[in-house]
């Protein structure tokens, strides 16, 4: 966000520099969880996913957040030029869009899943093997370049293009502290909003948790749309076909180049279409 700090109106300054500060006080409880798993000498963390956790984030804050910031700025500006009404920045508009956020980023998430272009740069963040504050940093050094689609349609309506950049940001930043195996069941709470337990389900690669909850502040959108699974079984973390490499570089090329393995064996403008676009698990005869 401090990319955007040039560019954002005075009104919103104060809102971004609380979300700022939401960051840095996770990356403070993120190095707090570390200390405190080291000094009681936890079996159940592995400090080599932690490592690449740590360099992954590096990666996407001196890369892709640097560039996502202009291309997310110039594609919203553009498409807000084009909405027919401009609607005002009050209480009903935020309330409203953060909704509404939710509910595009609801299905963007779910795409990612089923769409292997835009499972190539999302795969990372459910790289890790492990599940604790760190793996909230695991975020692909690209995706942000072709999740902005994401917003098109809030600017469309009306909204604010930097309005919802923030809303945008504040459901990211609602994630960060589901990432924890720390806090268990939260009863009604797990029912109505995204939560610890219901995000590892998420990151599971059990057979019956694989696409499964992909809101970001609320949970309802998933009961909703059939995709909500709740925790039962023991979570096993990482994919159904894990990378098995601790280098940050590795494991965000991991699934372009297997894209790019895959076209050689497609037949035809048809197969190497749904090799591209669809869903991950297919592989050309």
């Amino acid at each position: 966000m401090a990319e955007l700090m040039n560019y954002i109106p005075d009104r919103f300054e104060l809102m971004v520099e609380g979300i700022e500060w939401a960051g840095y006080l996770y990356f403070f409880f993120v190095l707090a969880e570390l200390g405190v798993d080291y000094a009681r000498s936890s079996r159940g963390r592995n400090y080599a996913q932690a490592f690449v956790d740590f360099g992954v984030y590096l990666g996407h804050e001196l890369v892709g957040k640097a560039a996502a910031a202009s291309v997310f700025l110039a594609a919203l500006v553009f498409f807000s030029d084009l909405a027919p009404i401009r609607l005002p920045i009050d209480w009903l508009t935020w309330a409203a869009g953060l909704f509404l956020a939710d509910f595009f980023y609801y299905w963007s998430h779910r795409l990612e899943h089923r769409s292997r272009f835009f499972w190539m740069w999302h795969h990372v963040h459910h790289s890790s093997t492990d599940y604790n504050g760190t793996t909230a940093l695991r975020l692909g050094w690209l995706e942000p370049l072709v999740s902005w689609y994401l917003l098109v349609p809030m600017v469309m309506v009306g909204f604010d293009p930097f309005q919802v950049l923030l809303l945008f940001q504040i459901l990211l930043t609602y994630q960060t502290w589901i990432h924890t195996q720390k806090i268990g069941n939260l009863g009604w709470f797990d029912g109505i909003f995204n939560s610890p337990s219901n995000h590892r389900v998420h990151h599971g690669s059990n057979p019956e948790y694989i696409d499964k909850n992909f809101g970001a502040v609320f949970i309802f959108w998933d009961r909703w749309f059939g995709t909500y699974a709740p925790e039962i079984t023991k979570v096993r973390y990482g994919l159904t076909e894990n990378i098995g490499t601790n280098n940050p570089l590795k494991v965000n090329l991991h699934q372009p180049l297997a894209l790019i393995r895959g076209l050689k064996k497609t037949k035809g403008f048809r197969q190497t279409l749904r090799w591209i676009f669809g869903p991950p698990g297919w592989k050309p005869h």
